[in-house]
């Protein structure tokens, strides 16, 4: 795979702009990079010197080979993941000590609730027909009235061990939780929509992070957080998510932050 491919898909990958990354680059680079150089790098218009690369590695993070090496293909999630996930020696220790975070994902559907329906009515009905039977118990024999009895309450019995417990208890909570997504003192992942061909998983170095807020509309339960980075204007915006203030509290105190497996389960 061709360098010019590898900057911008790890750019992208990373929450930087053309500009943004040109900045951080200039940080590092005493002669200065712009967003047209960044821009020509990509396009293939120039190709950016060993230093360059050097301080492209260092800046967004992934090792100096993975940009260098052309049987490395970014355009497989895979391998663009474990790119990614690439800690230089120095900060392994620290991303153990890391924050899980949980995804808010409403899976209440209607056939949910359709089921309770259904159910309930099943059994008002029962109750209905065994009232009415009752009612006109002087009127059949009793043969009879023991074998609509024992019927009654067997379908009954059906209903019960069909009860819907799971949908009742699914709908209380509104909707179940599965995905994670983790914020380390080295990079905070950002959880996104995924597919066979693409992952919109994002890796954002947590040096590059200027500040996180609430997103509109976010409730103490669960919402959104606007993730602004540096030499960015407009902030990257998380998945509907447990308890984002949290999450933002834990940035705020990150040195200082110890992993606490009761506070990831809230």
């Amino acid at each position: 795979m061709e360098l010019s491919e590898k900057i911008r898909i790890i750019r992208k990958a990373r929450g930087f702009s053309q500009e943004g990354l040109g900045l951080n680059l200039s940080k590092v680079n005493k002669n200065g990079i712009s967003r047209q150089t960044v821009s020509d790098w990509e396009n293939g218009n120039t190709e950016p010197k060993l230093d360059n690369i050097r301080d492209l590695a260092k800046v967004l993070d992934v090792s100096f080979d993975a940009l260098l090496d052309d049987n490395i293909d970014l355009n497989d999630k895979n391998v663009l993941n474990s790119v990614l996930k690439h800690l230089s020696s120095e900060t392994k220790e620290k991303v153990n000590n890391s924050f899980r975070y949980r995804i808010y994902e409403y899976t209440v559907t209607k056939k949910d609730y359709i089921k309770l329906i259904a159910y309930f009515s099943i059994l008002l009905i029962s109750l209905i027909i065994l009232v009415v039977g009752l009612s006109m118990l002087d009127k059949v024999e009793y043969a009879g009235w023991l074998a609509y009895g024992g019927g009654l309450v067997f379908f009954m019995l059906l209903c019960m061990l069909s009860l819907p417990i799971y949908n009742i208890k699914k709908i209380k909570k509104g909707g179940r939780y599965s995905s994670f997504g983790t914020l380390s003192q080295t990079h905070f992942v950002i959880i996104g929509w995924s597919d066979n061909q693409f992952d919109r998983t994002i890796y954002v170095p947590v040096s590059a992070i200027e500040k996180m807020e609430l997103g509109k509309n976010a409730k103490k339960r669960h919402g959104t957080v606007l993730v602004y980075l540096k030499d960015r204007a407009k902030p990257i915006e998380t998945s509907d998510i447990i308890n984002p203030e949290k999450l933002i509290y834990v940035f705020e105190n990150l040195d200082s932050y110890v992993a606490n497996p009761k506070n990831e389960k809230e």
